[in-house]
Parts: structure tokens; sequence; C-alpha cells
């Protein structure tokens, strides 16, 4: 197997299984009969809430071609900088976890968007106002820390390796 081949396979590994941890939680979320699922007094609510809109539900009530623009930009955007920094990426297994998470968070709100046109969220924090959100959107946030936690400081820490800070 060639040495770039492993990552990749790693990677798509990775990214299905938060597809199918995302998918498996929705579907749970959307059979059970109930609106409020769980409550753990202080600190959050498992509910079931359709999302129209994009990011912390703006644009909700927006045209289907407002939406689909913005999952074309979304999807374009994340393609060029994989393609842009593919050998860096490959070369960092923690980025590439974190891509890996950033894409399979994107895929499963993606599935839902085209398949209900909305997104199921479930966690409703009740210690600090803040809309309601999912598994995939946890992963997209985190993913996309480490991503340009390693873009700002990664290029130069890697090659002064052996320097003394």
């Amino acid at each position: 197997m060639k040495r770039a081949s492993k990552p990749r396979i790693l990677f798509g590994f990775a990214m299905a299984a938060v597809f199918c941890i995302d998918r498996s939680i929705k579907a749970a979320v959307l059979a059970s009969p109930a609106d409020v699922l769980l409550t753990v007094p202080g600190l959050l609510r498992i509910v079931r809430v359709a999302n129209a809109g994009y990011a912390f539900s703006l644009f909700s009530g927006g045209s289907a071609g407002i939406l689909a623009a913005f999952s074309a930009i979304a999807l374009a955007a994340l393609a060029a900088a994989e393609w842009k920094y593919r050998h860096y990426w490959l070369q960092r297994p923690i980025v590439l976890t974190a891509l890996a998470a950033v894409n399979g968070g994107a895929i499963g709100n993606l599935y839902d968007r085209i398949s209900t046109g909305a997104v199921t969220d479930y966690i409703e924090l009740s210690f600090v106002r803040f809309p309601v959100f999912n598994f995939a959107d946890i992963c997209i946030t985190c993913g996309l820390l480490v991503v340009a936690l390693f873009l700002l400081a990664g290029p130069e820490l890697s090659q002064n390796k052996g320097a003394d800070v």
C-alpha cells in the first residue's frame, strides 16, 4: 500500500464514522414521540428542532436558491482547502482527523437539508442562551478550530522543529 493511501483510507473511515454517528443520533431523535427527549437540569435538554436555516438559524425561511448557494459555497471552500493543502494534511494526522470531522459533519447536515429541507438539531444548553445544535455542528466547529490553529501556527512550527523557542 502506498504511503499516501493509508492516511486517505483513515480519512475516509473517520469521515464515514462521523456521518454514521450523526445519522444514528438524528434518527433516534426523530423516532421519539416526544419533542423533549431528556432534561439535565442546569446543563442541557435534548429536544427535536428542525432548523431550516444555516449556522445558528441564519437565513431561516430563505429561498431554496439561497440555501443551495450556501451549500455549494461551503462545499467548494472545503474542496479548495483540501486540494491546496493536501500534502500538508497528509503529514499531520490530527489535522487530517479534524478535516474528516468537518467533512463528515457537513455531509450529515447536507444529507438532512437535501432529504427533509431542514437540519435536525437537538442539543439545547440550559446555562447559556445559545441556538440549538447537533453532533455534526460540534464536529464541524471543533474540526475547523483545529485546522485554523494549524494553518496559523503549523507550518512555522513544523519548519522549526529543532530550533529553540
